[in-house]
């Protein structure tokens, strides 16, 4: 889905202007190597976001299943019946109740990371990326990529896509302390590196 998004996206011009015959061609010549950038941006932002959520799930398993975390049945159960029933906003939701009953002590910096993480994971899941030309007098000087990130229109160059990596690394980290949180709590119950089984 995110791939044909990305191809029937739209090549505009600047607003009030028309590419001239030249210019289209320049701007069709361009338009491959921004869609693959912008493949590659997508994919770090929803690989990332995996992590985020894979963390989460761990805190949650190891919260309610204790010791029994990653094994059994009840274990089996949870990972197969219960946990796939959350979206990312619920897991969100639970991993924050978790964060607070353990004390977790960055909860609403975590709270603030974790939706916008979400709000950026979903505007790359699920909507258009889009391209404007930059013009240099009669020749097109590259492409601007842009996506819909809520009710926002964010531009995606390096600037930006450096900040959703600061901010999905920061966010994978404090969803490990908060996994490795929930673990201690329950000595036996697996660890957000990969013991738990799912």
């Amino acid at each position: 889905m995110a791939i044909r998004a990305l191809e029937d996206s739209q090549l505009l011009p600047p607003e009030g202007t028309t590419l001239t015959p030249a210019q289209a061609r320049e701007a069709d010549r361009l338009v491959p190597k921004f869609t693959s950038w912008a493949r590659v941006v997508r994919g770090g932002v929803l690989a990332g976001a995996f992590y985020v959520e894979r963390n989460l799930d761990v805190a949650i398993e190891a919260f309610f299943l204790g010791k029994e975390a990653g094994q059994g049945q009840k274990a089996d159960i949870f990972a197969e019946a219960i946990l796939p029933t959350f979206n990312f906003e619920r897991r969100i939701q639970v991993g924050l109740s978790v964060a607070e009953a353990l004390s977790y002590s960055d909860r609403a910096s975590l709270g603030r990371d974790l939706r916008e993480v979400k709000a950026i994971r979903n505007a790359m899941a699920h909507h258009p990326v889009w391209f404007e030309t930059t013009l240099g007098g009669e020749q097109i000087i590259t492409l601007r990529a842009f996506i819909a990130i809520g009710k926002q229109t964010r531009a995606l160059d390096e600037e930006s896509v450096q900040g959703f990596n600061s901010l999905i690394a920061r966010t994978i980290d404090a969803t490990k302390r908060l996994a490795d949180l929930a673990i201690g709590e329950h000595p036996g119950s697996g660890d957000a590196e990969g013991d738990q089984k799912f």
